[in-house]
């Protein structure tokens, strides 16, 4: 397991006036009514995360929202929200809890979803139970919102494990930003082997044509370019309906070959294949999947099994969203992978920063005679297991089973 330093509060999902800042981990409301919510959300466990604040104090709200929670409207006495408010009170009862708190103070949230449980600390010191009805809420979200207008609107960073907390979390509680990872790492001679992902392979563009090429795409409503600006409320628009036919597509070509190993996208495709060329016109298929849930509000990562250097990559859609919708591409990145040597102390760390994932295809043939396997099982960095087996550099690394 490790820390997801994805995890922080959700730029589609807020409120229309809600602003982020500091990573996407600090968030003003400057009306009362709107929120900020994580990006990820939780149906199982016990997660432990931290408010603080700063800026002016106006009105603070915090807590867990469920999925049907109104970002946009105030709606704290709703049952789709559970909430410790500023002056002591609970929401959506609206009875007493607990003390005030102020914009010194730091606030700590205990989620256990196990028990069904919400619980509040104040600067270390538990406030009781809050809630014991969560269960029903369904998938949960930590929120918070602050203020009724610009100027009193508070700062509310959330701490949600990827830096160390102020108290320490009681025992069986995780931080919420842990999540399992399996991953291997390949060693030698006591020398681990693994990578990390490259910078975007395609430049924060400003128009069409960046420093390293130019962008290429099917017919376009809005420019194509909104794709890499890097600001994921903006998108390259479709002006037509994609089908088997008549496909959408969006994507780059390279002044010079490059190598994709991961791409990515902030899009509700359904059906879609990652593409390449070298020509623009014969095109090969590195990776094909259907019938994915639709998914428009976080950012989703894929594999390519078999990687290669080409000049042209596309991301082509046949069925994405509604059947009778154009397409809006929020965000799209193409990404290789950087060769990186552990040593001389391999930590458990190492494997959620480093590892391979069991879809990656790595040639040994240049590098190792004998090779050893290191993988964690599903447990806590420092109590995790180690499993080794030793194959041949000879063959590539075609696929990994971590069960």
């Amino acid at each position: 397991m490790a820390i997801n330093s994805m995890i922080t509060w959700d730029s589609i999902n807020k409120g229309f006036s809600t602003v982020l800042s500091n990573g996407n981990l600090s968030a003003i409301t400057p009306s009362s009514s709107a929120k900020a919510r994580c990006s990820v959300g939780k149906t199982s466990g016990k997660w432990y995360w931290e408010i603080s604040f700063s800026g002016t104090f106006g009105n603070p709200n915090l807590g867990i929202v469920n999925s049907s929670a109104i970002l946009s409207a105030s709606d704290a006495n709703s049952a789709n929200v559970r909430s410790y408010y500023v002056d002591g009170r609970k929401f959506p009862e609206i009875s007493s809890y607990a003390s005030n708190y102020t914009i010194n103070d730091t606030i700590s949230v205990l989620l256990d979803l196990d028990s069904g449980t919400l619980e509040f600390w104040k600067n270390g010191i538990s406030q009781g139970f809050s809630h014991t009805n969560i269960l029903s809420m369904g998938t949960v979200y930590p929120f918070v919102s602050s203020g009724q207008s610009a100027s009193d609107a508070t700062v509310m960073t959330a701490n949600f494990g990827a830096s160390t907390f102020k108290f320490t979390p009681p025992a069986g509680f995780l931080p919420y930003a842990w999540e399992t990872v399996d991953k291997f790492l390949v060693l030698k001679d006591e020398i681990a082997y693994g990578a990390v992902p490259s910078q975007p392979l395609v430049p924060k563009l400003t128009s069409a044509v960046g420093e390293n090429g130019s962008v290429i795409s099917s017919g376009a409503y809005t420019s194509n370019w909104f794709a890499f600006d890097g600001d994921k409320s903006t998108a390259y628009t479709t002006n037509f309906v994609p089908s088997t036919g008549a496909p959408a597509y969006i994507g780059y070509k390279f002044n010079t070959p490059v190598t994709v190993k991961r791409y990515e996208f902030l899009v509700g495709l359904i059906d879609f294949k990652l593409m390449a060329s070298n020509d623009g016109v014969s095109w090969v298929t590195l990776d094909t999947r259907s019938n994915i849930p639709v998914n428009m509000t976080t950012v989703q990562s894929y594999i390519v099994p078999k990687a290669s250097p080409y000049y042209y990559y596309k991301l082509e859609t046949t069925k994405a969203t509604s059947v009778r919708d154009w397409i809006q591409f929020n965000a799209v990145q193409f990404y290789d992978y950087t060769p990186v040597i552990i040593a001389p102390t391999l930590e458990e760390n190492d494997y959620s920063t480093y590892g391979f994932v069991k879809e990656d295809e790595i040639d040994l043939e240049k590098k190792h005679s004998h090779i050893l396997i290191k993988t964690t099982n599903n447990s806590s960095v420092g109590s995790g297991k180690v499993f080794k087996h030793s194959i041949s550099e000879k063959n590539p690394i075609k696929n990994v089973s971590i069960t």
